[in-house]
């Protein structure tokens, strides 16, 4: 008898894990009628169904439970295993986070970083929203409360809000971050993305207390365009407060009023537990968490 087509039990596998075809379909890339057609495949070849069908979705089987504990497991021993080969014939760790983090934080502390790590390579790949961290060989950095279930994370730096502006438009102001006073100023909104209340809406409903509809906005695509915006003088722009130290440094931005903490969010370094395996992982875990310590804001 020839062995199980390996295709069409990862296809399996992951349409069980997640009770859908559509989500099996977006994790591997691939349409739905592919990771159907995978499935009809192995239930072929062994002769039974694995999935009941029907208008609603998906449900396994009996046989369907039976195969799925089998694969999962077979599939979580061969993950040890690439993580173990990758841990001794490459010494590659990549690093995942936003293209806003990678420009305003990583990029500014990359070489130090990268000092401190002879012999190691690193690699730098903006996080998708689909990607797979408790079955990934990387690290990602993420803002939250530090709760992702089934993984670890290390607490690096707070995700403040502060308001910034041009400095001449701050001394115009004289600094204020009052609402009374910025009413008559543009405020530079940027479409915002991920699991995080937009900064401006929780700015209104939770530092100044009152209504957005008093104000004028400035929709800007990106974060970083919003910030050059209010560097150029366009308005008043908000943004993590840990992100922009060399703008308020380097004094082409300048902080309105004081910081306020968005629920207590901050920055985290994520990672499966098996990650603590590899020794270069642990040393760029210290430097990470030793530069976020350090942060000055």
């Amino acid at each position: 008898m020839h062995p199980a087509p390996l295709n069409a039990l990862y296809a399996f596998t992951l349409a069980a894990e997640h009770q859908s075809f559509s989500v099996a379909a977006q994790v591997q890339g691939v349409t739905p009628g592919a990771i159907s057609r995978q499935i009809r495949t192995l239930e072929e070849y062994l002769g039974c169904s694995l999935f009941e069908r029907g208008a609603r979705g998906v449900a396994l089987t009996r046989e369907g439970q039976e195969a799925f504990q089998i694969t999962r497991k077979s599939f979580d021993q061969l993950q040890d295993l690439k993580f173990i080969v990758k841990r001794q014939i490459g010494r590659t760790i990549t690093i995942h986070c936003s293209l806003l983090f990678m420009r305003y934080w990583l990029m500014p502390h990359m070489q130090n970083v990268i000092d401190q790590l002879p012999g190691i390579d690193l690699a730098y790949s903006v996080a998708r929203p689909d990607l797979d961290i408790l079955n990934s060989d990387s690290c990602f950095i993420r803002i939250g409360d530090g709760r992702w279930p089934g993984l670890r994370s290390d607490y690096l730096m707070p995700g403040d809000l502060i308001m910034v502006a041009s400095p001449r438009v701050a001394n115009q102001l004289a600094q204020s971050a009052e609402a009374d006073t910025l009413r008559s100023q543009v405020l530079i909104r940027s479409q915002h993305s991920g699991h995080l209340p937009d900064p401006w809406d929780w700015w209104f409903s939770n530092v100044w207390k009152r209504s957005p509809a008093d104000f004028t906005f400035l929709n800007i695509s990106a974060e970083a365009m919003a910030y050059q915006a209010a560097k150029d003088g366009l308005g008043i722009a908000i943004g993590r407060a840990a992100l922009l130290q060399n703008e308020l440094r380097e004094r082409s931005l300048t902080q309105l009023g004081v910081r306020a903490s968005q629920n207590g969010w901050g920055y985290y370094l994520v990672y499966a537990d098996r990650m603590n395996n590899s020794p270069g992982f642990r040393k760029l875990k210290r430097i990470l968490v030793g530069h976020g310590g350090a942060w000055d804001a």
